[in-house]
């Protein structure tokens, strides 16, 4: 049985609410199919990185694995879009319209897409982001904020890689933290 946060925040909409996934998915509606190594050329991102944003990606379903090739002794998994059109309307529009929402397949395991999610899921992303950008041209570390409003510097860390879906007193703490509000915050990035 799903858990209130599942139900409403499906596990492949937080996938797509990562710029990183983001630059991921887009790279990949222009080149069909590539692999992290490739990924992370096209988008400049560490390999690592994006290595975790693919298997991110492949778990909420938005990748599937497309072939495999051998590299210098080692295998690379090359991806392709599990459905370019659905990922073209995301992207496009942020959202899926709700007209064009397929019938979901009773044998899928992927959730229906839920718009309103997806656009608080994103907005939340962003906040997020913000946050961690004014705490690192603050020269704050994580274990400096995540000292400061009395969490483990791994939670700050989940937090910001979008992994942790956190509570609305961690984001006012975080927020007291750097300086700022949670109201200067959306407002940035509701523009």
């Amino acid at each position: 049985m799903a858990g209130p946060s599942e139900r409403s925040t499906p596990r492949w909409v937080r996938a797509i609410a990562h710029p990183t996934r983001i630059a991921i998915l887009a790279h990949l509606l222009e080149v069909r199919e590539a692999s992290p190594i490739a990924l992370s050329r096209l988008t400049g991102v560490p390999l690592g990185s994006v290595a975790y944003h693919v298997r991110c990606l492949r778990d909420g379903g938005q990748l599937v694995l497309a072939g495999e090739t051998m590299a210098r002794g080692a295998v690379a998994h090359h991806y392709r879009l599990a459905d370019p059109d659905r990922t073209r309307q995301v992207l496009t529009h942020g959202v899926l319209a709700e007209e064009t929402e397929p019938e979901p397949d009773p044998g899928s395991s992927v959730a229906p897409v839920d718009a309103p999610a997806v656009r608080r899921w994103g907005l939340l992303m962003a906040a997020i982001a913000d946050l961690a950008a004014r705490r690192q041209a603050l020269g704050l570390t994580r274990e400096e904020v995540a000292a400061r409003i009395h969490v483990k510097p791994s939670l700050l860390a989940g937090i910001e890689r979008g992994d942790v879906d956190p509570r609305l007193t961690t984001l006012l703490d975080l927020a007291e933290a750097l300086d700022t509000t949670l109201g200067e915050v959306f407002a940035c990035v509701e523009r």
